[in-house]
């Protein structure tokens, strides 16, 4: 009998769970679900992987950016049609007409003025106060990056669990066309 029980299929069905429960006596079924109570040879326990857990709360702004994120990928899922649609046409006129390529070409002069005024800028107010200033926004962007890459991984992690989901749910929920 033990044999027998051992070699019961993973994935009975609830009705074949329940008949193999009402057969088996109720002073049988309030043993421990402990399989090494009773076993001649002990099984190991199976360890489950563990989450890694930050030790403090997410910030705001890491909480924001995660909620972001996760609603984005709800839009995506259902503006995805009319967007291949978009860049389909998007891409037929770029073609004809060689936007991208002019815009590029301007954006890179005025990248090239813009970045050299900003970093005399910088440097001037990074030393403002025995370089304090400086310190105080480095700090600022170490937050500010954390906590965006913290949200937005947070955030496609929930997206792409959310979409698994309900993609193992509909499996075979495919548009079939009929002539």
């Amino acid at each position: 009998m033990t044999y027998l029980l051992r070699g019961l299929p993973a994935d009975l069905t609830s009705e074949e769970t329940l008949s193999i429960q009402a057969a088996i006596s109720a002073s049988i079924l309030s043993l421990q679900n402990n399989p090494n109570t009773h076993a001649l040879i002990h099984l190991p326990r199976r360890t489950e992987v563990a989450h890694e857990v930050p030790s403090r709360n997410p910030s705001i702004l890491h909480r924001i950016t995660a909620t972001i994120v996760f609603q984005a990928f709800i839009l995506i899922q259902c503006l995805l049609p009319y967007v291949k649609l978009f860049i389909g046409h998007a891409y037929r006129f770029e073609r004809e007409h060689k936007v991208t390529q002019r815009m590029f070409n301007k954006s890179l002069t005025t990248v090239d003025k813009l970045g050299r005024r900003s970093l005399q800028l910088s440097q001037t107010v990074c030393q403002m106060n025995d370089g304090k200033v400086g310190q105080a926004i480095n700090d600022l962007a170490f937050w500010w990056v954390r906590g965006l890459t913290g949200g937005i991984q947070q955030g496609i992690s929930e997206g792409v669990v959310m979409i698994g989901n309900e993609r193992n749910q509909n499996p075979r929920a495919r548009v079939e066309r009929t002539d």
